[in-house]
């Protein structure tokens, strides 16, 4: 395996990254393949939503705010630093994926949706949580899904994890779900099933 240093002006700083050459292109062409998904199954519309992923211990992968998930490229995606607090041109959510990251050190990805049944259901102020009925959901996730209805700036406080912390989410009403984990497919199957238990409610 190839071992590639990249010089990246990030804000007005220079870093150096040692990452292997070949994760750059496979995690770039896992978040470009699952932002398209995203958007085509109506999880994401317009510029909405975000996915990001892992580089190296302190750099991650996210996409630039206002981008549009649908037509995702190479360049509407940002190599950052994590122990920078803000970034220029990062998403809006920059500051959620940035604690995931650094609170879950196991984790190489991070998708916030919006998909329509599970903000639906969010915003009746009624319900604390989902019943989950489904198989898959009970083996998967468990008796209930949680609904946070905090302030924006404490979410990943409020996050919770299954298997091991393996992949974990947060419900937040009225904005969608936050889902993270080591795998980006698992992650992408748990938002659909999650938007499932939401949808047979």
């Amino acid at each position: 395996m190839k071992i590639k240093y990249l010089n990246i002006k990030i804000s007005t700083h220079y870093f150096l990254i040692e990452v292997k050459t070949i994760d750059i292109n496979y995690i770039l062409a896992k978040l470009i393949k699952k932002g398209r998904l995203l958007s085509y199954k109506n999880y994401v519309v317009g510029a909405s939503g975000n996915i990001s992923g892992r580089l190296s211990r302190d750099h991650i992968i996210i996409k630039k705010t206002g981008r549009r998930m649908s037509n995702l490229k190479p360049n509407d995606l940002l190599i950052v630093d994590l122990w920078e607090k803000t970034i220029q041109g990062a998403s809006s959510d920059y500051f959620i994926h940035r604690e995931l990251y650094l609170k879950y050190p196991e984790i190489n990805y991070v998708v916030h949706a919006h998909p329509p049944n599970i903000v639906r259901y969010s915003l009746n102020n009624s319900y604390n949580n989902i019943p989950i009925e489904t198989y898959e959901g009970s083996v998967y996730i468990g008796k209930k899904l949680y609904i946070y209805r905090g302030p924006h700036e404490e979410v990943v406080e409020n996050t919770i994890f299954f298997r091991g912390k393996n992949w974990g989410y947060v419900i937040e009403a009225g904005h969608g779900v936050y889902v993270f984990g080591k795998d980006i497919d698992w992650i992408i199957n748990m938002i659909e099933e999650i938007e499932y238990i939401a949808k047979v409610k």
